[in-house]
């Protein structure tokens, strides 16, 4: 299984930061709605809300729409983040016997 090191920032998360970590923030990429429909399925199975998971995710639960929807597009390091926390709940679920 891969490692992922993700820097989590406040509870505003990235919103309104245009660095992290010493260096500029890239450029998103175009739109990807496979990656964005993984990412609701992947929420979906773990039975948390838009708003539940942008807050935790620091991002707005209508760009987390757009994003799941493929009509926003999405930097590396949202998509790293976004995968973080996915993986993290998935574990964690798991660990609880599946039971949320």
């Amino acid at each position: 299984m891969k490692s992922i090191t993700l820097i989590v920032g406040d509870e505003n998360g990235l919103r309104g930061q245009d660095q992290l970590d010493g260096r500029k923030m890239r450029k998103a990429s175009a739109p990807d709605p496979i990656f964005g429909s993984q990412v609701r399925s992947r929420r979906k199975a773990l039975k948390i809300t838009q708003e539940d998971f942008g807050k935790l995710v620091g991002v707005h639960p209508v760009t987390l729409s757009r994003i799941e929807t493929g009509t926003a597009p999405v930097t590396e390091r949202m998509r790293i983040r976004l995968d973080h926390f996915l993986t993290v709940l998935e574990e964690d679920q798991e660990s609880c016997g599946g039971a949320r």
